[in-house]
């Protein structure tokens, strides 16, 4: 079994069963402008839990586990 988290939706915390934090990125093209950037990839990590049957990710703002330190 994997460890019991909560998430924020909307105003209210719920339960959600957590798989895990993980990198998203997404690669952003070169600027028109003149003297732009050439380019590249934007990442961060969000958590990524399992709720109503299905695997959504959120940033990691918005999730927190709990008991050991996180909310009860």
């Amino acid at each position: 079994m994997r460890a019991q988290a909560r998430l924020m939706d909307g105003l209210e915390w719920i339960d959600v069963e957590y798989i895990g934090v993980f990198q998203f990125s997404k690669p952003v093209g070169p600027s028109v402008k003149a003297g732009g950037h050439g380019g590249g990839v934007i990442a961060h990590p969000v958590a990524v839990v399992k709720t109503d049957g299905m695997l959504i990710d959120v940033p990691l703002k918005h999730f927190r586990f709990i008991g050991e330190g996180g909310e009860k």
